[in-house]
């Protein structure tokens, strides 16, 4: 049992592996790839760090946008001064 369990992390390590070296998230293959322990944690850092960028620009925008008033005016048009135009 405790192969069958061994083989199905490494399969997950290999496929995180894979992932972080192919991913177009910057950062991501660095911290895959960094092999002593400042590296990894300076990487780790940086994503972690750019993803709360990307969070706060968004809720703030999300934000902005909500907050923006809007006006609506809608004009009730009879039908007739409306094919009047037209002739």
């Amino acid at each position: 049992m405790s192969i069958a369990k061994n083989m199905s992390s490494n399969k997950m390590s290999d496929n995180v592996k894979t992932f972080g070296n192919t991913t177009s998230m910057h950062g991501v293959p660095w911290l895959i790839s960094a092999r002593s322990v400042k590296a990894r944690t300076f990487w780790g850092l940086v994503c972690v760090v750019g993803m709360f960028m990307f969070i706060y620009m968004l809720v703030s925008l999300v934000i902005k946008y909500f907050s923006f008033p809007v006006v609506i005016k809608v004009d009730q048009v009879s039908p007739l001064k409306y094919y009047e135009c037209l002739h």
